[in-house]
């Protein structure tokens, strides 16, 4: 019995070398088998994993009878995916295995080789083009990774600088450029810088809202209870009722989600709406609600009848509507009452966009138990829910007397200084081709070591430098790979770097 392999269907990433091969004789309910030496083709370097390949087998004997039989195979390559970050970030690091704002750091980051082949001599360059993340030591080695199985740079770790001013839980766009023996990948994922805590803002794609204790960033509001009792206009609101005010012309429109509005609703039960609605909900739920432009102070069922009553004023001299819930008592129970305010400023007070800052305030803080705070757009679909029945989100710290939340679409600015201490960079290293750069803290010589992965010493030389920024240029012809950089001074101080030497 002969074997003949041929393509099913032409393909010019495939070459058929050797495709004839003898089974022998074969006898009933048996099999047969070509030997070590099979069927022999060479697949193109650009096919990619899982391509697959059509083959036709046609075996005859010598009476030429013929059975046709179709094969396919997958060419396997290695494909990765990354897993895990991991931090080293120890003292002065904060140690909680998590690179976070501020943190200078060494990190390793997992490789998952999701492929049918193995990858072999696997190393990494770490790349980001947001200059939140400096990336000091980009240069990160595998070794071999087969198919299925994962692997970290933990003998050889990545080392990065994210900036205090990165807002925690933003996510970095990097890129991880793989090499490895016959393989490169280009791998774009996020690093996701921090955790967010209850003194950071929080975002809803549109607007961003700061507590009093967000005090790390600019856009940090100060408590300032503005009382309008007796002073602004007292709306006779009954229970469960809503009572809609045009807006004055020396106040104007108030731009919300980027539409305007002349009229607001104000309703008994805590809350007001952007715009006109006659809805009186007084049953709280998580937002979205069904209240349009929904602004939920205290969303509660309230009973106006008992308490200071509900007042509005349009302060010209500060530019703002402030609504006030005085002393407001709950539906049930009857003798507790909480007193808060929302402040809306009119666009004279410039944001980046042109939308109205907006404040929630709480002067008291005696039975929010069952009340909804946040707000929403129109529909919806866009809405940050800070709290539910004492259920407080991510982000957000809980209510107490004294708060201020801050609803502004400025985005954060840290509101300290950087630092410009060289010492935080010192040891940034920044591979190039045949050089690198570094900074030496005063004028001394160094004695400078090359060597290979294997540990083999490939050149050594003195030089002196002087302080400050320095480039040392390796004029030693070495082909491409990764070579580990040692500069030693006289008082036994070593510093340890990495270079890709590409030609």
């Amino acid at each position: 019995m002969v074997g003949k392999l041929n393509l099913q269907f032409p393909d010019p990433n495939i070459i058929l070398i050797d495709s004839i091969k003898s089974f022998g004789n074969i006898l009933p309910q048996d099999s047969a088998y070509t030997g070590e030496e099979g069927y022999l083709f060479r697949v193109a370097n650009s096919c990619t994993n899982g391509y697959r390949i059509n083959f036709i087998l046609r075996c005859y004997d010598e009476l030429d009878s013929v059975w046709l039989s179709s094969v396919y195979l997958k060419v396997g390559t290695a494909l990765f995916t990354t897993g895990i970050v991991y931090a080293l970030d120890t003292p002065p690091g904060n140690n909680n295995r998590r690179l976070d704002p501020g943190e200078e750091c060494a990190i390793a980051i997992q490789l998952r080789n999701i492929g049918y082949g193995n990858g072999y001599n696997i190393y990494a360059i770490l790349k980001s083009t947001d200059t939140s993340l400096r990336i000091i030591d980009s240069i990160g080695v595998y070794g071999n990774i087969p198919a299925g199985d994962s692997s970290m740079n933990l003998s050889d770790f990545y080392y990065v600088y994210a900036s205090p001013r990165i807002i925690p839980e933003t996510p970095i766009p990097c890129t991880l450029k793989i090499y490895g023996d016959n393989f490169s990948q280009i791998l774009p994922f996020t690093i996701t810088v921090g955790e967010l805590r209850p003194c950071d803002p929080v975002t809803d794609g549109f607007y961003w809202v700061y507590e009093d204790i967000d005090t790390f960033y600019s856009e940090c509001p100060n408590y300032e209870w503005v009382e309008i009792r007796n002073q602004g206009v007292r709306l006779d609101l009954g229970d469960d009722e809503t009572r809609v005010i045009d807006l004055p012309s020396h106040f104007g429109l108030i731009k919300y989600y980027d539409t305007y509005y002349n009229q607001i609703s104000i309703c008994s039960n805590g809350w007001a709406a952007i715009g006109y609605t006659t809805r009186a909900d007084y049953s709280n739920t998580p937002l979205p609600s069904q209240i349009p432009n929904h602004l939920a102070c205290s969303w509660d069922d309230y009973y106006p009848p008992t308490g200071g009553g509900i007042w509005y004023y349009f302060d010209s001299l500060n530019h703002r509507l402030i609504i006030e819930w005085d002393s407001v008592h709950y539906f049930s129970p009857r003798d507790q009452w909480d007193k808060f305010q929302i402040i809306i400023y009119d666009t004279t007070v410039r944001t980046i966009n042109g939308n109205n800052v907006i404040l929630f305030q709480y002067y008291s803080n005696n039975y929010y138990l069952s009340n909804t705070v946040g707000f929403q757009n129109l529909t919806g679909t866009s809405f940050i829910n800070i709290l539910y029945n004492t259920q407080i989100s991510r982000g957000f710290d809980s209510l107490k007397q004294g708060r201020v939340i801050k609803i502004t679409p400025n985005p954060p600015q840290v509101s300290i200084e950087e630092s410009s201490n060289k010492e935080i960079i010192r040891k940034t290293i920044i591979p190039q081709k045949k050089k690198i750069t570094f900074y030496s803290q005063k004028d001394k010589e160094y004695t400078i070591f090359i060597y290979n992965l294997n540990g083999q010493l490939i050149k050594k030389e003195n030089k002196y430098f002087k302080k400050g920024w320095q480039t040392y240029n390796i004029d030693k012809k070495l082909p491409t790979g990764i070579y580990l950089i040692f500069l030693k001074t006289a008082d036994e101080k070593i510093s340890k770097f990495k270079i890709l030497m590409i030609e």
